[in-house]
């Protein structure tokens, strides 16, 4: 189990140098994190799916935080000019947020390798709802302490 998670972590790496060389093209302030899926996620999703575990569509996944929408819309052709397109995976919550407010564009690429790497790309401000807002999965517990934030993420403030 020790040897394949870091064959992924490497794997990870090496994806995430190539979206950085093609991020930084178009903002050099981008912020691209990655991660692999911890491995009883990994398994309990494979069992769910019906599927080997290196092959759920999210193993590895890279997030990238740019300025702007326009920004957005850019890393996203970017990424599917420079690596394999899983057509199915595609959703753009920026344009249709979903009903808590969370704003994204989804998709799933192929590695060099045919690992599937699910990609998010937001703005910072759409990070924020997504990770402290109403959007977050833990603002229910924190209902007050996400208020402020979530009058940003819907425009109030």
């Amino acid at each position: 189990m020790f040897h394949e998670y870091s064959l992924l972590r490497y794997l990870l790496n090496t994806t995430l140098d190539q979206v950085r060389l093609v991020v930084d093209g178009i903002d050099p302030e981008a912020e691209v994190q990655g991660r692999v899926k911890a491995p009883d996620s990994a398994y309990t999703k494979a069992r769910r799916m019906d599927l080997n575990p290196w092959l759920i569509p999210d193993l590895l996944g890279v997030r990238v935080i740019v300025r702007n929408e326009d920004q957005c819309y850019a890393v996203l052709g970017s990424m599917h000019a420079e690596f394999v397109r899983i057509e199915s995976a595609f959703r753009d919550y920026i344009a249709a947020p979903k009903a808590n407010g969370y704003r994204s564009l989804h998709t799933a690429l192929r590695t060099s390798v045919g690992q599937p790497v699910e990609l998010q790309v937001r703005t910072r401000t759409m990070h924020a709802c997504a990770e402290h807002g109403t959007a977050a999965h833990h603002a229910y517990k924190l209902e007050s302490a996400a208020v402020a934030v979530a009058a940003v993420c819907h425009g109030v403030l």
